[in-house]
């Protein structure tokens, strides 16, 4: 999917993230939770639910407070690289 995103057929998931964020960003839409308003004292709480009430037992990679909480932590600031590496090592 990556390839495809990028037109780029040895591109990586971090290379479509970028090219997605561009996209983004020339129309104008936010491209991190702070910038639509989410503030950072909120992600414990949108980890809880999303572990809490939405599980996923079919994912491949278990739904974990920590993972999810990275992801927020990640998305809330523009940091993609981070959102691709592993929180546990």
């Amino acid at each position: 999917m990556a390839g495809t995103i990028t037109n780029r057929p040895d591109a990586g998931l971090l290379d479509a993230a970028e090219v997605i964020r561009g996209l983004t960003e020339r129309l104008g839409l936010p491209t991190t939770l702070v910038d639509a308003g989410i503030p950072d004292e909120r992600y414990e709480e949108i980890a809880a639910t999303c572990v809490n009430d939405y599980p996923r037992p079919g994912n491949p990679i278990p739904m974990e407070r920590d993972r999810v909480l990275q992801v927020l932590r990640t998305m809330g600031h523009g940091e993609l690289a981070a959102a691709f590496t592993d929180p546990a090592g």
